[in-house]
């Protein structure tokens, strides 16, 4: 790729996002060398669909409504975030390296270190029936075979073999016990509704009491553990 002419820019000050919901799909890390380049951590599941976001939207990630700091969390309203394109970029051993317009020095490139990297949700694309993002399973109530409530999805964990719900008591739940869940459909997880006002439809008929607005995950899961 081409680098383009670098743009001059003020990056001392960011501006207020739009109501539109941002999602984290990855981090910045440190400078690579001398020229502005700086060490990206993408959450796309195959890591160079992060470039293909254009522009990006960097904020610091401890704007984001939800802790700790994971895959397509969202932004919440009124931060201030920056908007830059990525330039270049390419594979370092296992990790990848940007260069992004208007950062031409490592100094400035630190700046930018731990800062998200945000894109539109409406710019992400449809899922396969059956394939959910992170931030729709989260809030979700969390039912094993027996009925029982065991509290609800605060976020997701990845690991090397599947993804796993972390499930956190509430007041409805059976317990005070923290839970961690693999997501595994069919074997754990039974069934997925999503909240009513996400764009995808309801796949099950809810046998659990639940709020209106609320959907639920059913999961092959002893109370016990």
């Amino acid at each position: 790729m081409i680098l383009k002419q670098p743009v001059a820019l003020d990056l001392s000050e960011g501006v207020e996002v739009s109501p539109e919901k941002y999602i984290l799909l990855g981090t910045l890390g440190a400078p690579h060398g001398v020229r502005g380049w700086v060490k990206v951590r993408s959450f796309a599941e195959e890591p160079e669909a992060i470039f293909g976001y254009v522009p990006w939207h960097l904020a610091d990630v401890s704007s984001g409504l939800n802790k700790p700091v994971r895959p397509r969390q969202t932004l919440s309203k009124g931060s201030l975030v920056r908007t830059l394109k990525p330039l270049d970029w390419r594979q370092q051993g296992a990790k990848w390296i940007v260069k992004l317009e208007g950062i031409e020095a490592p100094e400035v490139a630190k700046s930018f270190s731990g800062m998200g990297v945000y894109v539109p949700e409406s710019a992400l694309p449809r899922l396969s029936p059956g394939d959910y993002y992170w931030k729709d399973l989260e809030g979700l109530v969390v039912f094993n075979l027996n009925g029982k409530n065991l509290g609800k999805v605060a976020y997701l964990i990845e690991t090397g073999s599947n993804d796993v719900l972390v499930v956190r008591p509430t007041k409805q739940s059976i317990d005070n016990s923290e839970r961690l869940i693999p997501y595994i459909p069919e074997t754990v997880v039974q069934a997925v509704q999503l909240r009513k006002g996400v764009n995808k439809p309801c796949q099950i008929e809810s046998e659990h009491e639940v709020g209106e607005k609320e959907g639920f995950i059913e999961v092959d899961w002893d109370e016990a553990f």
